[in-house]
């Protein structure tokens, strides 16, 4: 199971997430749901990184990536934004295997 914390802040803004766990839709390296996800937040992080003016800290291993954002901005906004309605239509499709809690 993936496990993914969204964390926002007062002002609605997405300031933490963190993606732990493997799907076990299938075998590594023929699993779908850990490679959409996994695509999902790697492109997410590099467009923080690269796009927006966002200051993030970030901690990354096999099956875990936490993204401290610590000066959101309204461009990490959206691009966080739109991982978690992506990251949702997956556990629409593949509810057994990703949960997303919401904080």
């Amino acid at each position: 199971m993936i496990y993914v914390t969204i964390e926002k802040n007062e002002q609605d803004e997405i300031a933490l997430f963190n993606v732990e766990g493997h799907a076990g839709y299938a075998p590594s390296g023929r699993d779908i749901v850990c490679a959409a996800v996994s695509a999902l937040v790697v492109a997410t992080v590099n467009g923080l990184e690269v796009l927006t003016d966002a200051s993030i800290d970030k901690a990354v291993s096999s099956g875990f990536t936490k993204v401290f954002i610590n000066k959101p901005t309204s461009s990490s906004n959206i691009l966080l934004r739109s991982m978690v309605m992506s990251l949702e239509g997956i556990q629409e499709e593949y509810p057994d295997n990703l949960v997303i809690n919401t904080i």
